[in-house]
């Protein structure tokens, strides 16, 4: 009898499903309900689970690379370290779920519902997010490189120490957001809701450009980004003397100048 020839089985006779170590790949599982079932370590590579209910379903270290769970619950699932490269999640309910150190590269989750869960140390290297909802996720260490997450809600969520480079934040809202020691380099956080953020204040319509400049507490000391350049306090102070002098009397020097003295005071209230 096949894997999941044994999963249908115990469907049947209305058990709880326990598939530890199973192979599921391929296999077609729409609109089943798995509440509850046990999958650690299985694999469901290519799967077709659109719309079943797998809330509270154990998953931890699963194969779910390329399988679909559009529109799934898995309100409260585990996760934890599970494989979900290039899967996709569009509309799922992952309220609370855990995906501690999963690796979720090209994964699609548009409008996915995850407020609350744990992504702590995830992999969401060239993720779409957009329009999602993370409200009080925890994506503290989360690395979001090249990750799309326009339109996200982002709300009071933690992103400290997350790797956010030339990720895609225009429009999010990440009111409250913990951004303490953020990988901002490259980021786009154009039209970004930044109302009470921890860990970052921004300076409006500032240079000869009249951007944004965005400077984000790390440790004891201050990272800066406007524009494509990210660097230390001292690194950004050398590339304002390069580009406008270091001259009192230009306009422009000056508003850096006084932006950079502001940035303690502004931390410490």
């Amino acid at each position: 009898m096949t894997d999941l020839a044994k999963v249908l089985e115990q469907i049947e006779k209305g058990e709880k499903v326990v598939a530890i170590e199973a192979d599921l790949g391929y296999a077609k599982l729409e609109g089943v309900n798995l509440q509850g079932a046990n999958f650690q370590g299985a694999g469901f590579g290519y799967a077709n689970l659109e719309g079943a209910n797998l809330r509270g379903a154990n998953l931890q270290g699963a194969n779910l690379e390329r399988a679909k769970f559009n529109f799934a619950n898995l309100l409260g699932a585990n996760l934890q370290g599970a494989n979900l490269n290039s899967a996709n999640f569009i509309g799922a309910i992952l309220r609370g779920a855990n995906l501690r150190d999963a690796s979720l590269r090209r994964t699609v989750l548009v409008d996915a519902y995850l407020r609350g869960a744990n992504l702590q140390g995830a992999d969401l290297k060239d993720a779409n997010l957009n329009n999602a909802n993370l409200i009080d996720a925890f994506l503290k260490n989360a690395y979001l490189q090249d990750a799309d997450l326009e339109n996200t809600i982002l709300r009071g969520a933690n992103l400290r120490g997350a790797v956010l480079e030339n990720t895609d934040l225009r429009c999010a809202n990440l009111q409250g957001a913990n951004l303490r020691s953020a990988n901002l380099c490259e980021t786009d956080l154009r039209d970004a809701n930044l109302v009470n953020a921890i860990g970052i204040v921004a300076f409006p319509s500032i240079g000869s450009r009249k951007d944004t400049l965005y400077v984000v507490l790390d440790g004891n000391a201050f990272m800066f980004k406007t524009g494509c350049f990210w660097g230390t306090r001292k690194e950004f102070l050398e590339a304002v003397m390069a580009t406008h002098g270091d001259n009192g009397g230009n306009e422009h020097y000056r508003n850096y100048r006084d932006a950079v003295k502001k940035v303690g005071a502004m931390f410490r209230r």
